[in-house]
C-alpha cells in the first residue's frame, strides 16, 4: 500500500484474494501487512514468522518455500490428508477445505481479472468516442 497516494476508495479490498486489506476509519486509507519491512531491512524475518510457536508461518526465498511445501504436501498425502493452496506466491498447507479456515475456495490474483475489465473499459470508451464523432454532423 502506498499511503501517500491512497485515496481510500476501497477497490483494493475485494481485489485481495486473502482478505488482508482493510480501511482504517481514522486515516481513511487502506492498510495491510508490510511483512515488517523495517525488520527485513535489518536482515530479520517478519515478526509473525519469528514469533509463531508452531513454525506454521514461514518466511524465506520462494524456491526454498516451494521445496518445503512439496515435502510437507507429500507427508500429508501419506498421512491421508490433503492440502495446499500454493499458486498465489503464498502457501497454505491445509488439512481440510479452505473454507474451514475462512479462506476462499478458489483464490485468484486480482491481476487475473484485469484483462476482462480493461477490454470492457476500452470497448466503452470506443463506443462513446464513436457516438460523439457521429453526433458531430
Amino acid at each position: 500500500m502506498q499511503q501517500d497516494i491512497c485515496n481510500g476508495c476501497g477497490y483494493c479490498i475485494p481485489a485481495c484474494p486473502f482478505g488482508v486489506v482493510d480501511l482504517n476509519p481514522l486515516a481513511g486509507k487502506a492498510h495491510k501487512c508490510t511483512l515488517c519491512y523495517d525488520r527485513l531491512k535489518g536482515g530479520l524475518e517478519p515478526a509473525c514468522s519469528k514469533a509463531c510457536p508452531t513454525d506454521s508461518i514461514q518466511f524465506g526465498e520462494v524456491g526454498d518455500l516451494q521445496r518445503r511445501e512439496a515435502h510437507r504436501v507429500g507427508q500429508l498425502h501419506e498421512a491421508g490428508t490433503i492440502g495446499g493452496l500454493g499458486h498465489l506466491a503464498a502457501f497454505f498447507l491445509l488439512t481440510d477445505r479452505p473454507e474451514v479456515y475462512n479462506l476462499p475456495a478458489a483464490p485468484t490474483r486480482g491481476s487475473n481479472r484485469l484483462a476482462p475489465s480493461l477490454a470492457s473499459g476500452l470497448a466503452a470508451v470506443a463506443g462513446l468516442a464513436l457516438a460523439a464523432y457521429s453526433r458531430r454532423d
